[in-house]
């Protein structure tokens, strides 16, 4: 079966191929160590994770019994001791094939891993803000009724037309005086 007590170059080595093969699920981003989580690296998306163990599995020939999912082993060096405690190492110890290395198809990248529930989601959160943004505006920038312009205007005209020449409410000009109208 596998390796009870692993050494550390054991350990180094399919923890580096973990790396090789996680770095191909995933778009390029922070690099990931042997003690990083893998959710910090976009694994706790359920199609990264489900690529990761699907390759993980290959990796390991399909040897009975294994499922290395990110759930149950969240960090990887702790994937990489499950894996030699659970596969031969003379399976892990051969080089990635092809098909392992092989990049994630395009329906990942393109989408940035929103996928098609995630578009909705954030087309629905800019319809709402929309909403709320049009209903403040017609409830603070103004009311229903027109004002009648007409109105303020010929306010305006009148008051100025009371104040006489002056402005000063009729008492005249600046020295005391009244002007005559000519």
């Amino acid at each position: 079966m596998g390796t009870n007590n692993p050494s550390e170059e054991q350990l180094d080595l399919v923890t580096n191929r973990i790396i090789e093969i996680a770095e191909t699920c995933i778009e390029p981003g922070l690099p990931i160590e042997a003690d990083s989580y893998f959710e910090e690296h976009g694994f706790d998306l359920e199609s990264a994770s489900v690529q990761l163990t699907a390759k993980l599995k290959l990796y390991c020939k399909d040897t009975e019994g294994i499922e290395p999912t990110v759930e149950e082993h969240p960090q990887v060096r702790r994937m990489a001791r499950y894996l030699l405690e659970n596969v031969d190492y003379d399976i892990l110890e051969k080089k990635l094939s092809q098909e392992v290395l092989k990049p994630a198809g395009k329906a990942m990248s393109t989408g940035g891993g929103l996928g098609e529930r995630g578009i909705y989601f954030y087309g629905a959160v800019v319809l709402a803000v929309l909403v709320i943004a049009l209903l403040l505006f017609f409830m603070l920038g103004g009311s229903s009724t027109p004002i009648d312009t007409g109105t303020v205007v010929d306010a305006a005209a009148a008051g100025h037309h009371a104040a006489g020449r002056g402005g000063r409410g009729g008492r005249g000009w600046r020295n005391g005086s009244t002007a005559s109208s000519p």
